[in-house]
């Protein structure tokens, strides 16, 4: 993003506002920021999970947010079914199939 600083809230913001598009940022067993496109700018914790093993995690994230988009629904709600497939994905050993509903 062309500067130094490192706050994720800010970056997310500035990218979101550089390029007209709603920026989705995962901090791993932090959870995630999303800076939308009309202005709100959030974090999402992620949910307390018993960790076995975080193979496919990213890959799990991204395919519910594509899938919840797809489906119509909110950024906002996405990312809440984002961190919930990720949260359940870790909870598996190796790459499970999972359902965030």
């Amino acid at each position: 993003v062309g500067n130094r600083d490192n706050r994720p809230l800010d970056l997310a913001r500035r990218l979101a506002d550089d390029h007209h598009c709603h920026v989705v940022v995962t901090i791993g067993r932090h959870g995630m920021i999303c800076a939308e496109r009309d202005g709100a700018t959030w974090y999402l914790p992620a949910e307390a999970t018993v960790v076995r093993d975080v193979c496919g995690a990213g890959d799990t994230v991204l395919a519910a947010i594509g899938s919840a988009m797809l489906d119509g629904n909110c950024v906002r709600q996405t990312c809440r079914l984002a961190v919930m497939a990720g949260g359940r994905q870790v909870a598996e050993l190796g790459i499970a199939a999972v359902n965030p509903l």
